[in-house]
């Protein structure tokens, strides 16, 4: 017995298209955020002149709109686009937060703030200099000096 599945020429055949529909991948704008797996979108082909709803292969937040995205359709439909990722440019990317590591140290660096969060507690460093430290219970504790020092202290 042959391990062969099909013998003879192969032969390709190319699906005909609808009118409307598109295979090709068209490059578009986030323009807002419906939650993290919906977007609106557009692009130079909408002829709607509205947003166009689309769905998602990843995870959006608010820092990717105004981004450009990767957009391909479902069965070649037109109107139903899907996100299948954004282009990452240096403009894009130097929003991220920047990470150096070594024996010593350890820096996170962000644009405009770091929050540090785990369950109710959080920790929160802005670009204005504020630190928040916020959570149920908060707890400071030093076998040396425990010092508070600023321009003010309030307590309660």
């Amino acid at each position: 017995m042959s391990d062969t599945i099909f013998e003879g020429p192969l032969v390709l055949i190319e699906p005909a298209r609808k009118p409307g529909t598109w295979g090709e991948i068209v490059v578009g704008t986030i323009v807002g955020i419906l939650n993290s797996s919906e977007a609106l979108i557009d692009h130079s082909r909408n002829t709607s002149g509205a947003p166009m709803k689309a769905r998602t292969l990843t995870l959006l937040t608010e820092k990717e709109i105004g981004q450009q995205a990767v957009l391909g359709f479902e069965d070649g439909n037109a109107s139903l686009p899907i996100i299948l990722g954004t282009i990452k440019t240096a403009e894009t990317e130097a929003r991220h937060l920047t990470v150096e590591a070594d024996q010593e140290k350890f820096v996170l660096t962000a644009d405009r703030e770091i929050v540090l969060r785990c369950g109710q507690a959080s920790i929160t460093l802005t670009r204005s200099g504020k630190v928040l430290i916020v959570g149920e219970y908060v707890l400071t504790r030093s076998s040396g000096a425990n010092c508070i020092k600023g321009g003010s202290v309030r307590i309660n």
